[in-house]
Formats: structure tokens, C-alpha cells, sequence
């Protein structure tokens, strides 16, 4: 496993069930002005890991590994302070959207 149950990451992608863009949990995040969601806990049985915006539920929006990265702090990009207001995010955000480019 990559991430650890109660780690602050970043989902870049959605790449099971719905996108990205209609994920409640990342949607309720980004309105707190929150720049990350915590991993709730890792379902073997599905190779999915389970997010939540807040870090003691233990419920909400399936990710991969590859639709996830660790939170780091970095200056934010326009669009992400348009979207998130003016807090710090992360630099490995901005590098795996580069590479996925």
C-alpha cells in the first residue's frame, strides 16, 4: 500500500464510479477551503482506497492508488486559488497534472 490510513493526499483523477468533479467529499473539501482529503482506510478486496474530507469518518469516495497524491505544501496556482481561495498546496499536484498532460 501506498498511502496510510489517516494521510492527507490529493486526488488528481477519479478513475472508478463517478469523476472527479462530482465526488462529494472532494466537492465539500474544496468549500472548506480544504486542499486534500484524509484516506479513511485501504479496501483490499476492491484495491481501492476510501477518502473523506474529514479525517475521523470512516466513509466516503473510492480512489486508486494512481488517482491520489501525497499532500505537500506548495504556492497555489491561479486556477487552484480561483477554486480553493489563497491557501498553500502542493507541488507534486501540480507535477502529476504536468505529467499527465
Amino acid at each position: 500500500m501506498r498511502f496510510t490510513e489517516g494521510q492527507k493526499v490529493v486526488p488528481i483523477r477519479k478513475s472508478v464510479g463517478k469523476p472527479l468533479e462530482s465526488s462529494i467529499v472532494w466537492k465539500e473539501a474544496k468549500a472548506s477551503k480544504q486542499p486534500f482529503l484524509f484516506v479513511s482506510y485501504y479496501d483490499h478486496d476492491l484495491d481501492r482506497y476510501v477518502c473523506s474530507n474529514i479525517i475521523e469518518i470512516k466513509d466516503g469516495d473510492f480512489f486508486t492508488e494512481y488517482d491520489l497524491v501525497p499532500y505537500e505544501e506548495y504556492e497555489p496556482t491561479p486556477k487552484l486559488v480561483s477554486e480553493l481561495g489563497p491557501v498553500s498546496y502542493k507541488k507534486i499536484v501540480v507535477d502529476a497534472l504536468k505529467k499527465l498532460s
